[in-house]
């Protein structure tokens, strides 16, 4: 278990890279359609800008394309809420 330091470490680093990488050209990020990598995507849309927007799926289905940025946002969001909820 990480504690609220470890916690609030990587979720700055998370948003450091956000800054970086959401002024790129290209900020795709495929990753496989698995039922995990499904659910982990729908949780971002819906806590997200946008909570109506659809999975982007490859035309066979089996990629999920997502914006790299977006998935730090997401994960940053996620670890600060562990953090306030974290013992040092």
């Amino acid at each position: 278990m990480l504690t609220k330091t470890q916690l609030t470490f990587a979720a700055d680093m998370l948003h450091l890279a956000y800054n970086y990488f959401i002024n790129h050209e290209y900020n795709n990020y495929a990753i496989a359609a698995t039922p995990v990598n499904i659910a982990f995507v729908q949780s971002m849309i819906k806590a997200g800008d946008y909570p109506d927007d659809a999975l982007k799926l490859s035309e066979g289905g089996q990629i999920i394309y997502v914006m790299d940025w977006e998935i730090m946002i997401y994960c940053r969001d996620l670890l600060r809420q562990a953090a306030e909820e974290a013992k040092e």
